[in-house]
């Protein structure tokens, strides 16, 4: 499980949303930033309970991603920034990035740079400043030494 601070981040980036909307790579989505299935009927809203309940599902998955990606030990903030940027660019994308091959053989410090790449969004791609400020805490909250 995720810490407060991980999700403070993805909250404050994603914002709750009670109805469907397009995402910047044209997806639908609803509540805090989850994608909507083709089985999921959403069109009449959703509830900051019910947001919450899926928000929950969506980091389970992008969490067990995390766990099965990498292999280097991390602390509570490592992970949590992970699953950020895996619930935001999926499990998919965190598995094939040079940052998590490097990663998992000791090269901690290649992950807030490796993030930093990941900021394109639309049809073309264009630079995302949401993006950029995403990596950027992502990116710190990495970095962030874990206080007992």
């Amino acid at each position: 499980m995720i810490n407060a601070a991980a999700l403070k981040l993805i909250e404050s980036f994603e914002s709750f949303q009670p109805k469907e909307y397009y995402d910047g790579y044209g997806y639908l989505t609803i509540g805090w930033g989850h994608r909507v299935l083709s089985k999921e009927d959403w069109h009449l809203g959703i509830t900051r309970d019910q947001a919450d309940d899926v928000l929950e599902a969506d980091l389970t998955i992008a969490e067990e991603a995390v766990v099965h990606a990498v292999t280097a030990a991390l602390n509570e903030n490592q992970f949590g920034a992970l699953v950020s940027f895996t619930f935001n660019t999926g499990a998919g994308t965190l598995e094939r990035a040079t940052f998590t091959r490097l990663l998992n053989t000791g090269d901690y410090l290649a992950v807030p740079k490796g993030l930093k790449l990941y900021v394109y969004a639309g049809h073309p791609p264009i630079i995302s400043h949401g993006l950029v400020r995403r990596r950027e805490a992502e990116a710190a909250l990495f970095l962030l030494p874990v206080v007992a």
